[in-house]
């Protein structure tokens, strides 16, 4: 199957009303429909009232007619959604589990993906390799309360789709106007995760990369414009 190739979420968006093709883990996430109003649609996800921390999720299984480009080591996962806290107090994050054919956990992108307080909604996205031996993606929605007693990180909007890289690594050459976070590693340090926060068609994205750097960061006083090139995803 050519790629890129969009993967089936049920009920991404849980305009269904409720939590339908989804499975409660952790807590009682459910959906809701107002405080706030929702970016899209009638309903949103909802991490669950008189619980500190909840995770739900859904398994997604890999097309068999992209499994020989898997187990080839070139294709990688992009992920998004829309997300916000109620106040700017819960955090909140989605992250992915592969599993094997066996349904055995081969690695996941919790290490990635930092918890989030973002406010208003907010389009997060990251791409990640697909581990060969895939056979399943799990999307972990988590939620996790700071202050009251309701857990109100709210998702939305979830997409996932099959994209193809070159073996082993991809390359990229990112310029952006944005504020750049440095999640872990310092400006020496040779791998980093980055949140990027730009602002599209008029709405806040969040991204998240995790980057091998190639060459030196060049330090920047009060600029806009950040260029790193070239930069290597990878694995982590």
């Amino acid at each position: 199957m050519a790629l890129p190739v969009p993967l089936n979420v049920i009920n991404p968006n849980a305009e269904t009303g409720d939590l339908t093709g989804w499975t409660i883990e952790v807590g009682n996430a459910g959906v809701k429909s107002s405080d706030p109003a929702p970016e899209f649609g009638f309903f949103y996800f909802h991490n669950g009232p008189s619980t500190d921390h909840s995770v739900t999720s859904q398994t997604i299984a890999i097309p068999s007619g992209n499994i020989s480009e898997v187990d080839s080591g070139i294709v990688a996962v992009r992920n998004s959604w829309f997300q916000r806290s109620l106040e700017g107090n819960d955090e909140g994050r989605l992250f992915l589990r592969f599993l094997d054919s066996s349904s055995n956990l081969i690695s996941d992108t919790q290490s990635l993906i930092p918890f989030s307080k973002v406010f208003p909604w907010t389009k997060r996205e990251f791409i990640v390799p697909v581990p060969i031996g895939s056979r399943s993606i799990v999307i972990v929605i988590e939620g996790r309360r700071n202050a009251g007693v309701t857990c109100d990180a709210f998702f939305d909007e979830i997409e996932l789709e099959l994209i193809q890289i070159n073996k082993n690594s991809f390359a990229s050459q990112v310029s952006f106007e944005t504020q750049m976070k440095f999640l872990d590693g310092g400006i020496n340090s040779t791998n980093l995760n980055l949140e990027v926060m730009e602002k599209v068609d008029g709405r806040i994205r969040s991204s998240f990369v995790c980057v091998e750097v190639m060459m030196d960061i060049p330090r920047f006083a009060n600029q806009k414009q950040i260029l790193i090139q070239p930069v290597q995803i990878v694995a982590r």
